[in-house]
């Protein structure tokens, strides 16, 4: 019922399109219709619809992205995304069973023969993202194509770290590397790295005016991240770029922290300018060059936040309006206390020149998260209701998308009047408070550690209910940091990559 729905859908955004055949392709999260014009004797893809809940939502996005007369150009990139580009050609198996994909923007895949390319599904600064199927294991996985790697030695480094920790961590709640490899050019400029492939993003899902994250929903991506970073921490890496775009999710509410490619080695000498402004910390604001993974503690109370609101919890403009913001919540810092790492005289000198400001409740800076507890609407893990089954669906009969918010949850989600533990929706108020305050603390050595706060009250329920061993992990080594201290030629980063290739290849 659902498919027919959907197909639907789609067909009632296009019903006045001319069109003498249609290509339907169907993927695991896409559906898109490509029609056949014979005014331009050309394909054009005219809608594309996409799952981003788990509650099987479907949204439609109806644009005309790509469209070309013969001898014209193609305007793909210009619509945004979500965007699909024409699979145009697909070459036999060369001499070393690399089969080459091209796409109608003269975009290039080359994948061994066991990789079945479907689409372009991203493009970032460093090259594309296509799905593909691991016709080895059944898998769906995510080849990036990394582009020209060795024309900024920094941003090749950058890429040789991800590498190396994609391949040495090893955890349910990271991005794994399944595999790594080279064009067959040997004079090559590109790299692969072939991943799990997961639907979306914490990102994506906060920028959907028609999803609202539950609270269980808060609770599990939470658990899920704090589980990553104790397991990081634990091997002495530290991410230092925890914001939403960086977190992956799917249909099953899986989470999987990726881009490692700023992540370091606690110690000192070290640079402030990384994570993202509005994730980071005091410390790193204040101009401290030696920390820990303290700083994506602080993040990740950011995130929890946000998860309920939608909108940055600190959503500073630069510098000074970043620290504005954090002192407007948390009053000024204690600087005997609070700022004894911090070294800039500076910094210390501004701090001394902010006016006194005292901390105020949560509920005075973004009442949001408030008003969702006292609603008294709680989530569990009991089991699904069907009663209101087609209404989950997001798109109502006749192909009109509804107005209203969808509950991102999956099929074992209930919607229920029952408090959590039997708390009420002020109790179950203070927990969550409790838990982000002791996360906000201006002196790292005072938040709660990944392992602490997994053990606080306000995840007491889905820890019970979803945690495990197997998530609750530390590495049993430490990573090995010591080639991140040296400068690289784009030689020697080249013959690196190679030891990768060929150590993942064995």
């Amino acid at each position: 019922m659902r498919e027919k729905k959907y197909f639907g859908a789609c067909l009632h955004v296009h019903k006045l399109i001319a069109a003498k055949q249609t290509i339907i392709d169907l993927f695991s999260h896409f559906i898109v219709i490509y029609f056949f014009d014979f005014a331009f004797l050309d394909w054009f893809l005219v809608t594309t619809a996409f799952r981003i809940t788990p509650s099987c939502a479907f949204h439609i996005v109806a644009r005309l992205i790509g469209q070309r007369k013969r001898g014209g150009s193609s305007n793909i990139e210009s619509a945004g995304q979500p965007w699909r580009e024409m699979l145009t050609h697909v070459s036999a198996p060369d001499p070393e069973g690399r089969v080459t994909y091209t796409f109608n923007t003269q975009s290039r895949v080359e994948v061994p023969q066991r990789y079945e390319v479907r689409s372009i599904v991203g493009r970032g600064a460093y090259g594309i993202v296509c799905s593909a199927v691991d016709t080895a294991t059944g898998d769906t996985v995510a080849v990036k194509k990394i582009s020209n790697i060795f024309g900024d030695v920094v941003d090749g480094k950058r890429i040789l770290r991800e590498v190396k920790l994609l391949g040495f961590l090893k955890h349910p709640n990271l991005l794994s590397l399944k595999d790594l490899y080279r064009p067959s050019d040997p004079g090559f400029s590109d790299v692969y790295i072939v991943t799990e492939l997961m639907s979306s993003d914490l990102q994506a899902i906060l920028r959907s005016k028609s999803v609202k994250l539950a609270e269980v929903h808060c609770q599990y991506f939470t658990y899920q991240l704090l589980c990553a970073l104790r397991y990081i921490h634990s091997a002495n890496v530290i991410h230092r770029d925890l914001k939403p775009a960086n977190i992956l999710t799917n249909s099953e509410c899986d989470l999987k922290l990726c881009d490692f490619g700023l992540a370091r080695g606690g110690g000192p000498n070290m640079t402030h300018y990384v994570v993202t402004r509005w994730y980071r910390p005091p410390e790193l604001l204040l101009l401290s060059d030696e920390y820990d993974g303290a700083v994506d503690l602080w993040g990740m109370a950011c995130l929890a936040v946000e998860m309920f609101t939608r909108k940055p919890l600190f959503p500073g403009r630069d510098y000074i309006h970043q620290l504005n913001l954090i002192t407007d919540l948390l009053g000024l810092p204690d600087i005997v206390r609070d700022l004894s790492q911090i070294r800039s005289p500076e910094a210390i000198s501004y701090v001394r020149s902010l006016p006194v400001k005292e901390r105020r409740p949560l509920e005075s800076v973004c009442p949001e998260v408030r008003e969702r507890y006292m609603a008294s609407i709680c989530y569990t893990m009991e089991g699904r209701d069907d009663e209101n089954s087609d209404e989950r669906e997001g798109i109502e009969e006749g192909g009109e998308e509804t107005q209203r918010e969808e509950i991102y949850g999956d099929a074992n989600t209930t919607r229920t009047q029952a408090n959590q533990d039997g708390r009420n929706g002020e109790e179950r108020y203070a927990l969550f408070k409790d838990f982000l305050f002791r996360l906000l603390m201006y002196n790292p050595k005072e938040r709660m550690t990944a392992k602490e706060a997994l053990a606080h009250p306000w995840l007491r329920e889905v820890r019970a209910n979803c945690g495990g061993k197997e998530f609750e992990t530390e590495a049993g080594e430490q990573f090995f940091w010591e080639f991140d201290s040296t400068e690289l030629s784009a030689v020697q980063l080249r013959q690196l990559l190679m030891n990768e290739i060929i150590k993942y290849n064995e």
